[in-house]
């Protein structure tokens, strides 16, 4: 069975309005007292009720518009039917330490795959005007900011002007030459890998690097990213997940 376009154009739509009613839920939790949990040993993967009803949300959203589709949520134990030709990886917030301390950095991301190939993506900015800001992007149709269309930063950015988003570890980690191009620009790490992602398909970022990145955080990003132009790859030079 071939991918279907009308379905993909559809899908962002739902999206879209499903990402907006989030951003809503979202804006009733920022900077007001949130119980917070861990998932993880050393208080690590920070859990609230802001982002369970966020995803409950989203899931609702989907599973009603698109019932033959797998959904697999960062927050929500059970997968839905992961075993779909379609399959929709959700975040409904990424960058839960940022919201939690009351700093506006964090999104909302939603990305599908057919078959294992990322094929749309919708990142939202709710805390950016008084609309949010809407990165949406599927297969084949281009990569569009708040209905824009927007490219990745072109090779050549004037010096001094060069952006890179990256974990402050980052160039230990994966041991960047000093001669290398990425050494030379000016880091940023802003806490949110959906948020990253969108603004290096915008062209804010030339280069946005991430380390133990799940599904959720980064197909929507990669979809935008690629739609907009850029290249996903990994240190190897591979561009495989």
């Amino acid at each position: 069975m071939p991918i279907d376009p009308q379905l993909l154009s559809a899908a962002e739509a739902v999206c879209v309005q499903a990402a907006r009613q989030a951003g809503t839920v979202l804006a009733e939790y920022f900077r007001q007292p949130l119980t917070v949990e861990f998932k993880e040993k050393g208080q690590q993967s920070p859990v609230t009720e802001a982002d369970r009803r966020s995803e409950d949300l989203l899931r609702t959203a989907l599973s009603t518009a698109f019932p033959d589709h797998g959904i697999i949520g960062e927050e929500a134990e059970d997968a839905i039917n992961p075993a779909a030709d379609y399959v929709w990886f959700l975040d409904p917030l990424d960058g839960t330490t940022n919201f939690t301390a009351g700093l506006p950095a964090f999104a909302i991301s939603l990305g599908l795959c057919f078959r294992g190939v990322p094929v749309l993506g919708v990142i939202y900015v709710p805390w950016e005007g008084p609309q949010g800001t809407m990165f949406r992007a599927h297969q084949g149709a281009g990569a569009y900011c708040n209905d824009v269309p927007m490219q990745v930063a072109p090779v050549d950015v004037p010096a001094g002007t060069q952006l890179t988003s990256m974990p402050f570890w980052a160039l230990w980690q994966y041991r960047v030459r000093r001669r290398s191009r990425i050494f030379r620009v000016n880091g940023r790490a802003a806490g949110s890998i959906a948020y990253e992602l969108a603004y290096a398909a915008r062209g804010t970022f030339q280069w946005s690097i991430i380390s133990g990145a799940r599904l959720w955080d980064m197909v929507a990003g990669a979809v935008l990213i690629q739609e907009a132009g850029g290249l996903i790859s990994d240190f190897s030079g591979g561009n495989e997940f």
